[in-house]
């Protein structure tokens, strides 16, 4: 990324040491937003809305101009929001990631862009920043999706990427040492080449988005000295690092970020500075309000100490936490028994200059030395040598996990002179469960305290004078903020004075609504209007003092009548106007359970304790089951002894307007281990290199732990499967889990793996060429198994041994024969060859001596119809002889003479004989 160093780290301070404290998108980006910790945002989960205030509505408030180019939550829509005043939102419905030709809302409106999509919104947000009048501030926030995965920002695709093979890449992690979530099999072919494309993808358009950099920084021109810059990531990434893709985890790779600060203003950009100070991501928001000077009382620190060199360090410790903001919704955040195989359970974890901490829900700890083992291999929780490091890390952990003292801030509202009778504030302290009182003081005399929780109170009707407007939050201990926040402001009049003489009470349900208004001033015409409140676009109708107005019924929210008067002698116009405030309301309070049991438990006991979101009239009553309703005013409710199955909390409360509200929560008090059930298992003897389960249970929700042979306990999927096993009997044990945490029975599957070919003997087979019709063979394997043979066909059928053959015709046959061990393992085929033959050869004696001869000797020559024979020869009926054609007799007496010869084949077929007879005279 050469414009981002050569622009921003050698230009201001990298930050070496910088975390986040989640290590996920949109509690991230509300911990950057806000300045606070995630349970104190609420937000751990991309589904959790932000409802806390943030620096940018601060800032806007304060006349900044604002704009937001790229992702803003992924809990909430793509649509403008009301503290930015230039909006293109892409990367959450109905847009996606995509790093070309985006779709994106622009101010409102969908449209189709056709290019990259870092390189468009940078051009998007330098347009602002060129178009921003030079007298007046701005705040812009570009978050370009890139690079999430698709990452398909192709412009550097030919740039050459290593893949990441560490220390800590495919590390073993069935120890007793790693967390039960992280134990897992090695990184199969596949699943590595998965790692490195997705690598290769996201570095290369990592690449791309500098370019854009370059084009953001490049607009800036003569405003560069004297603007903020703040580069960084709202999270870090695994690739099979501890054999875990992704994030969420406490690793550094996962929560460990670029991040660089440049401010010539502060910061010479002569000096790069590489600073080790522990910093995070809550640290943005009160560098910014400091910067401006206002106050942010949030769990971050202000950065400015290090900017201007005063400190080297704001903190000695950052807190990490997953999973901890979580009080409502039907299943558990990213917990520990939620979804399949990537779990990861709620954790709190601490950083120091030289350790990490990290505490699981689960009991379970890792300490790592990250001086000595940056790459975070060996976990010295269990050790003794480091037993008194670990109880400093886990009480400096609690201090950072403890409720902070309460300390109110006000994001917006109004101040000085203001052109308005409405007064509308938000506000905020650390803890999301506080509550508020507030006051509004007029002209030195104090107003009454009351309860304004919700994080806003809206202040109507003023009158002219000097206001001072005090809140106080109060924490979930009941803890209050002795030094309230304070906000002041001026109202003054002029023009003709305008008296609403009739309105509606202040909290009302929906219906029509009636004003009635005067002016002392003889003639006076009149202008009305009814808006939502901050609604300046509503235009101003003309209005009859003798008549009053009369509205439909206005939709629920904050309202405000407005009625101004024209001095028909003067045209001067009551400012600001006269008004009425109203709060149309449908809906009952709610309640926030800051304490509640989990969905599905096997504690008998249930606690709850509750916060309405707006101020209660009466009492606040619960119900429990079907239970006697009893008065839980205090916000505490207690259940005992309860019996397994499905239970229900309603809370009822009414609002000033009447409105009754109802809030239930429901759990399960479950003790009944879940039935575990296996689908799919391998056969007895399996030669599959993988071995795949298919698991089920009968209750529904849950998770399941796996022991393979005598590696250590590891959570699975419902279908896990193993890879790489060595030959040899091998032994599964299953347990099956419920959110309620009971366990099954333990399950255990054996099999043996066995991937040796087999070898296989044949022996008793025939000479190559027979006159026997029938063959016996003795077959012999090197393992179990069974005989397979094909007899003179293509086709194998199950044979055994001994196996015999008969009524073979003559001719050529051919024997093959294999094995197949039980695993299913096929041997090399073994073949025999030979030839039956049966039929005898004929004899013809071709030419002999005439009958009656003289001659001696005489010579006989003859042949057979079959090649390859041997003849015998016999004269006179004696021992046949072995002979040949063209056979000599000599010395042969006077008398009668047979010469007989047959022959036999290479079978052993021996033909008819052929005979000569003569007489020697």
């Amino acid at each position: 990324m050469p414009s981002v160093f050569a622009q921003l780290a050698d230009r201001g301070v990298l930050f070496a040491r910088a975390y986040v404290n989640s290590s996920l998108c949109c509690p991230s980006r509300s911990e950057i937003l806000t300045g606070l910790y995630e349970h104190h945002t609420g937000v751990d989960a991309n589904r959790i809305q932000l409802t806390r205030p943030t620096i940018v509505e601060a800032l806007h408030d304060l006349g900044y101009r604002t704009a937001l180019a790229g992702k803003y939550l992924n809990s909430v829509k793509c649509d403008p929001r009301p503290e930015f005043d230039q909006w293109m939102c892409s990367g959450h419905k109905p847009s996606d990631y995509s790093l070309r030709d985006p779709f994106m809302n622009v101010n409102g409106t969908w449209r189709t862009f056709h290019g990259y999509t870092v390189q468009i919104q940078a051009d998007f947000i330098s347009g602002f920043i060129r178009q921003t009048p030079a007298g007046q501030p701005f705040f812009a926030v570009y978050t370009p999706t890139s690079p999430h995965l698709p990452a398909n920002d192709g412009r550097y695709a030919s740039l050459p990427v290593s893949s990441i093979r560490g220390p800590a890449y495919d590390r073993e992690t069935r120890t007793n040492a790693e967390p039960l979530h992280m134990r897992r099999p090695p990184i199969g072919p596949a699943v590595a080449r998965k790692i490195d494309t997705d690598h290769e993808a996201m570095t290369r358009a990592v690449r791309a988005l500098d370019d854009s950099v370059a084009t953001l920084l490049a607009s800036l021109g003569s405003r560069e000295q004297d603007t903020l810059v703040i580069y960084l990531s709202d999270n870090g990434y695994l690739y099979g690092e501890h054999r875990w893709g992704g994030k969420q985890v406490p690793y550094e790779e996962a929560v460990r970020v670029p991040f660089i600060v440049r401010y010539p203003a502060l910061h010479a950009e002569w000096r790069p500075t590489i600073s080790d100070a522990l910093i995070e991501n809550v640290d943005i928001a009160p560098t910014i309000a400091d910067l401006v000077g206002i106050p942010w009382g949030a769990d971050g620190r202000s950065l400015v100490p290090i900017l201007d060199g005063s400190s080297s360090s704001v903190r000695e410790g950052v807190l990490l936490q997953q999973c901890q903001g979580v009080v409502g919704g039907n299943e558990p955040c990213y917990g520990f028994y939620h979804g399949p195989q990537r779990t990861v359970p709620a954790f709190w974890g601490i950083v120091t200059e030289r350790y990490k901490y990290v505490e699981y829900v689960t009991g379970e700890e890792e300490l790592f030395d990250l001086s000595s083992d940056p790459n975070e291999l060996t976990n010295l929780a269990g050790s003794a040598a480091f037993a008194g490091e670990r109880a400093r890390l886990a009480a400096a952990l609690d201090d950072l996990r403890a409720p902070p003292a309460v300390d109110t801030t006000i994001a917006t509202g109004p101040s000085g002179p203001v052109h308005s009778r409405v007064a509308a504030f938000t506000y905020f302290s650390q803890s999301r469960f506080a509550s508020y009182v507030c006051r509004l003081n007029r002209d030195g005399v104090q107003g009454t305290w009351h309860v304004c929780n919700g994080g806003s109170d809206v202040e109507g009707s003023l009158a002219d004078g000097s206001y001072l407007f005090e809140v106080a939050g109060v924490d979930e201990l009941g803890v209050r903020d002795l030094t309230p926040a304070t906000r002041s402001f001026r109202v003054s009049s002029s023009g003709p004075a305008v008296t609403i003489d009739q309105a509606p009470p202040a909290h009302l349900v929906p219906g029509p609504v009636t004003f009635s208004f005067s002016s002392p001033t003889p003639g006076a015409t009149f202008e009305c209007r009814l808006a939502q409140l901050d609604d300046e676009s509503m235009a101003w109708a003309p209005c009859d003092a003798t008549f009053g107005v009369t509205y439909p019924a206005p939709e629920p929210g904050w309202w405000s009548f407005e009625v101004r008067a024209i001095d028909p002698a003067t045209g001067a116009v009551t400012d600001p106007p006269a008004e009425a405030l109203l709060h149309v309301d449908r809906e009952g309070p709610q309640m926030t359970l800051t304490t509640r049991p989990p969905l599905a438990t096997a504690a008998e006991s249930a606690s709850f304790a509750f916060l309405p979101d707006e101020a209660t009239a009466g009492p606040v009553r619960c119900r429990l089951d079907r239970q006697r309703t009893v008065d839980c005013s205090s916000g505490v409710f207690e259940a005992y002894g309860l019996s397994p199955g499905d239970h229900e909390l309603r809370i009822a409360a009414e609002d000033e307007a009447g409105n009754r509200g109802l809030t239930t929560f429901e759990w399960t008090v479950d003790h009944t281990p879940p039935n575990l059930r296996v689908e799919q298992a391998p056969p007895a003897y399996s030669n599959d290199p993988v071995a795949t389960f298919g698991l089920r249970r009968l209750s529904s929700g849950g998770g399941y732990l796996c022991r393979l042979d005598d590696l250590v306990l590891m959570m699975c999927s419902q279908t896990p499967s193993f890879a790489g096993l060595t030959d040899g009997p091998h032994r599964l044990t299953i347990i099956a889990m419920d959110f309620a945490q009971n366990s099954s029975s333990p399950l255990e599957l054996t099999w043996v793996q066995d991937t040796v070919v087999p070898a296989v003997t044949v022996s008793g087979e025939p000479a190559e060429l027979t006159n026997s019709r029938s063959a016996s063979f003795t077959v012999t394997g090197s393992e179990p198994g069974t005989f397979e043979c094909s007899f003179d066909s293509p086709g194998f059928t199950p044979c055994a041994s001994p196996l015999t053959l008969s009524e073979l015709s003559d001719g050529s046959h051919t024997l093959i024969v294999r094995e197949r061990d039980l695993a299913g393992n096929l041997s090399d085929p073994v073949t025999a060859a030979w030839t039956v033959d049966t039929s005898a050869p004929t004899v013809t004696i071709d030419s002999g001596p005439p009958d009656p001869s003289t001659s001696s000797p005489v010579t006989f020559r003859f042949s057979s119809d079959e090649a390859n024979v041997a003849f015998s020869c016999s004269l006179d009926g004696t021992t046949l002889l072995l002979c040949e054609s063209g056979m000599t007799l000599s010395a042969l007496l006077a008398g009668l003479h047979t010469f007989a010869v047959h022959a036999v084949d290479a079978a052993g077929n021996v033909g008819p004989e052929a005979t000569w007879t003569w007489t020697v005279t």
